[in-house]
């Protein structure tokens, strides 16, 4: 069942948030759970390289997404998809590093024949009965079948990305004949994306027992 989404990314003042409501009533979202369930933690990484990280992801995910949006069919091997992207589209040239993601992704998508469907598009979804939000990275069809991704920009992939892409693959809105979609991380890393798949079917209950006590608590039990 689809639900109607709003997000917002900075309050009233400007300042940064991720929100998520659902016919009014706030919804927490998969990264929410994550981060206060303690399945993320970054209080040992400086400020310093946590800001360059969030820079670099920035950039990574608008060149892919801007990308995506002009050319969402079939890639063929072969062609210049980058200078045509940027002959058409661009008014100059991409950064070099933002070049290189570019065309990692691009060759991602050609060996994986990927195709997106769904880019950045935040959801709402029912785990269990309770409602969750989130904004997978890209959801399509491939020549292995439907694939849920996230991409990641950082230095190594963090343990919480299965259980965030378990939450993802819970919404039936992507399910294919009753199967949940392939979950892989597409981790840039060194001029090239390598791919990351995740098949255990615990982690949808990790992370179904992470949002049931998040709702619990938010509903006044952890009080």
């Amino acid at each position: 069942m689809t639900h109607e989404v709003q997000f917002r990314e900075i309050d009233a003042s400007g300042k940064p948030i991720h929100e998520y409501s659902v016919a009014g009533m706030k919804v927490p979202s998969v990264t929410y759970v994550l981060d206060r369930r303690g399945f993320c933690n970054y209080q040992d990484c400086p400020e310093d390289y946590m800001e360059a990280a969030r820079e670099r992801g920035k950039i990574g995910h608008e060149v892919t997404h801007w990308f995506d949006e002009k050319y969402s069919g079939e890639l063929n091997s072969g062609m210049p998809w980058v200078d045509m992207f940027e002959s058409v589209h661009l008014e100059e040239p991409l950064h070099p590093w933002a070049r290189t993601q570019l065309e990692a992704w691009i060759r991602f998508r050609i060996d994986f024949g990927f195709m997106p469907l769904l880019i950045e598009k935040p959801a709402a979804w029912k785990i269990n009965g309770m409602m969750v939000c989130g904004t997978p990275d890209r959801f399509g069809t491939s020549k292995i079948g439907p694939m849920v991704i996230d991409l990641k920009f950082t230095t190594k992939v963090e343990a919480s990305c299965k259980y965030q892409l378990a939450g993802y693959a819970a919404n039936e809105d992507l399910w294919h004949r009753g199967l949940r979609p392939l979950r892989y991380v597409a981790h840039f890393k060194d001029g090239k994306v390598i791919p990351v798949c995740y098949t255990r079917t615990k982690d949808e209950k990790m992370f179904a027992a992470a949002l049931a006590i998040t709702h619990d608590i938010w509903n006044g039990g952890g009080k």
